[in-house]
């Protein structure tokens, strides 16, 4: 499906080298040379620029580079679909940011696969714009992230609402409080999300809705595992900002407090499920939220949900 000229170009393009990717392909570096050539002629267009011993793609091969990489990936992704055929299966591609297995979107997919046994799924993780860019790309079929970036391509359905607090080792003066201000929070040291996570993004737009920064705040350390944050917040390193549903079991066990930021709003986001218009199975969409609702009202008190 992917024809050699085209691989030949994103092989170039990665590498940055012709003779390297002569190696690559096991090519000689005339043939690699031919190939870029046919490509140019075919479109019209100059796709690389040499400056010294710097290989650039050109205005123009950045173009061709963005909707080559969707071919790539739509070729990819059908030679997957056609060995799954064969064996009579569905295979269905999701994305979820890093922290979406902190929740029981795994369980509720995995009770979608035992309800529809030709179906097994491919989990594929990022940050929410890479999330989306690979929606874009068709390079996955459906994503599960919370307040989805809009795009006029994509559509969404809510799955649920969650808010985010900040949590502390029940070792921690603060948790003396049920709620503290965010002068306060000043004094802690913070274990947080990375800047491009959604629990970030959603922290930080509160603060900016409060008239702070979070320059104002000791960031202490940024990581992107969920499991990590709550065991050093559980030893008392620091506090977080987390998903409220993702700490319930540990406040239960009395591990971890969950404390109220002052403020003018509540830090809400939603959860969605996102896909392409062009999406043609929309019926598994429908029913990832049914078993998403059925299992939120059969465990509600134990307090399942999600986290970003």
């Amino acid at each position: 499906m992917m024809d050699l000229k085209i691989k030949t170009f994103l092989t170039i393009a990665d590498v940055k080298s012709f003779t390297k990717a002569a190696d690559i392909l096991c090519l000689t570096q005339p043939a690699v040379s031919h190939q870029i050539k046919l490509l140019e002629e075919e479109f019209g267009i100059k796709i690389f620029n040499k400056t010294g011993s710097e290989l650039k793609l050109s205005e123009q091969g950045e173009i061709l580079l963005k909707y080559s990489r969707k071919v790539a990936a739509i070729s990819e992704i059908a030679h997957q679909a056609l060995a799954d055929s064969r064996k009579n299966l569905r295979c269905i591609f999701i994305g979820m940011t890093p922290t979406a297995e902190e929740n029981m979107i795994p369980e509720v997919l995995g009770n979608y696969c035992l309800q529809n046994k030709a179906t097994k799924i491919r989990i594929v993780t990022g940050t929410i714009e890479e999330i989306k860019q690979k929606l874009l790309d068709y390079r996955i079929d459906l994503a599960i992230i919370g307040n989805p970036p809009w795009d006029k391509n994509l559509e969404s359905v809510l799955l649920d609402q969650d808010h985010l607090c900040l949590i502390a080792s029940p070792e921690n003066p603060i948790t003396r409080n049920k709620e503290i201000s965010l002068s306060d929070l000043r004094n802690e040291n913070l274990i947080l999300r990375s800047p491009s996570a959604s629990t970030r993004q959603v922290f930080e737009a509160f603060l900016r809705s409060n008239q702070e920064s979070i320059s104002n705040f000791h960031i202490m350390m940024e990581l992107d595992n969920v499991t990590t944050i709550k065991d050093l917040v559980m030893r008392n390193l620091g506090v977080s900002i987390i998903s409220n549903s993702a700490c319930i079991a540990e406040q239960a066990k009395g591990k971890l407090v969950a404390i109220k930021l002052s403020g003018k709003t509540e830090m809400s986001r939603s959860l969605c499920i996102v896909f392409l218009k062009t999406f043609s199975h929309p019926e598994a969409v429908e029913e990832i939220r049914n078993i998403y609702n059925k299992m939120k009202d059969e465990e509600k008190s134990e307090g399942s949900g999600f986290s970003e």
